[in-house]
């Protein structure tokens, strides 16, 4: 009986939360969520050549769902709790863009500047200087 009436009230509170505006809303960080977790997977499986796919898919996913907000932003959206602006769609734009050329740069980083070795050991290590 207590977890009907459990879910009679949780119904009734989050009814109006979850709107087609609120899925247009949130499809930005839900999709580079999915993109990190996808890139978790790869790291498991034996499939490192799709982590370049996954990166530039995931962020040009959220680039075009921030873009479609700024055309149409949703609004007090999630019980009001979250206001999609033309405002903040364009944050998401710059964050996505951003994150997007940061990739970019750091393809090449590890090879130019480290030299074949591991950034934590690097980054790690103590070395003695010579006498």
């Amino acid at each position: 009986m207590i977890p009907m009436l459990l879910q009679a009230d949780l119904t009734a509170q989050f009814e109006g939360a979850f709107s087609g505006a609120a899925g247009a809303a949130t499809l930005a960080p839900l999709i580079l969520a999915l993109g990190a977790v996808l890139l978790l997977l790869i790291d498991i499986l034996p499939t490192r050549g799709l982590r370049p796919f996954v990166v530039v898919a995931a962020f040009v996913g959220a680039l075009w769902a921030s873009a479609c907000q700024v055309a149409d932003p949703a609004g007090a959206v999630l019980g009001g709790i979250y206001n999609s602006t033309a405002g903040t769609a364009l944050f998401g734009i710059i964050f996505a863009l951003g994150g997007l050329l940061a990739w970019v740069y750091s393809l090449g980083y590890y090879k130019d500047h480290l030299k074949g070795s591991w950034p934590s050991p690097t980054c790690c290590s103590c070395r003695r200087r010579p006498a």
